[in-house]
This record gives C-alpha cells, structure tokens and sequence, in this order.
C-alpha cells in the first residue's frame, strides 16, 4: 500500500466515558503495536446519538458533522452510518473521514 492511499482516521469507542483513539496510519510503529503518534482522548458520557458523540470527539461543528455523516464519511464498526440518530453502542468504534490533512496532502485528516 502506498503512502497516498494511507488515510488519516478519528478512530473512537464508546464505553463508560468515551474513549477517543486518534491514531496515523504509518510505517512506524512502537513497541506496542501502535502507531508512534497514537493518541487517547476520553470525553465524559452525554448523549450517546451519533451526531453528538461525533460533534465531541471531532471538534467540528455541528452543520460539518451532520455532513460528514450524510455523505458516509462516519463508520460505526466498519459500517458506513448515514443516519444522524444512531444510538451509540458499548464498545462500538467510531471512524469519523473530515478530509486531507493540511500537512500532507497524502493523509486524510481527522
């Protein structure tokens, strides 16, 4: 796989709190498994529909999350969500696309 077709992803869980994993995809990878620039966010519990838990984990707008969601840019679970009102489950995991990154062009940013 080239670096160009390497995307960039907010990758998210719901549980308790809300876990928020923010990890690039990259050649380099520390002795955990994880990539080098991996990181871990956690949100207090709130609604639990898909648009809010989006919205919080993203740092985005509401108007921009509701467009990523309609234009099948979040995933519940590898599943694409085109549906706002989704009821987050336990330990469902979250992959919000917002575009390229304005580093590289070559990653998607999140």
């Amino acid at each position: 796989m080239s670096r160009a077709a390497v995307p960039r992803c907010t990758n998210a869980v719901f549980s308790r709190a809300f876990r928020v994993c923010t990890q690039v995809l990259s050649q380099e990878v520390g002795d955990d498994g994880l990539p080098k620039d991996y990181k871990l966010k956690t949100l207090k519990e709130g609604s639990r529909r898909l648009d809010t838990f989006a919205n919080r984990a993203s740092g985005k707008s509401s108007s921009q999350v509701d467009k990523l969601i309609l234009g099948g840019r979040v995933r519940v679970n590898e599943d694409v969500h085109t549906k706002k009102s989704y009821d987050v489950q336990k330990e469902d995991t979250i992959d919000v696309w917002i575009g390229p990154c304005s580093d590289n062009k070559e990653s998607a940013d999140v």
